[in-house]
């Protein structure tokens, strides 16, 4: 795929992880999919291993929304910055970058 192929990838990721479409959001990864979270001591793997993690998540976070700041790319690599905002359970909104 193209860099613009690439960027309207995570384009509709973010749009169904905002939408809570797991299923489109899970057509957006390989099923071979590993994921390395700083909070986890072994990758996430697979469409099942990444739906467990997000649907926890988000049951953790309800409103927990992402939104993209810059996204670009150069060949088959894409970069992003996104912020996360999601309300903490004590009621407070939180911004992650």
């Amino acid at each position: 795929m193209g860099v613009e192929q690439n960027i309207g990838v995570i384009r509709r990721e973010i749009e169904a992880f905002n939408g809570r479409d797991w299923d489109a959001y899970l057509d957006c990864f390989a099923n071979s999919v590993v994921t390395y979270e700083p909070d986890e001591d072994n990758p996430i793997q697979g469409h099942k291993g990444l739906k467990e993690r997000i649907v926890t998540y988000t049951r953790a976070f309800p409103d927990v929304r992402l939104e993209t700041e810059r996204l670009f790319g150069q060949g088959e690599f894409i970069g992003y910055y996104d912020q996360v905002e999601l309300f903490a359970q004590i009621g407070k909104k939180v911004h992650l970058k």
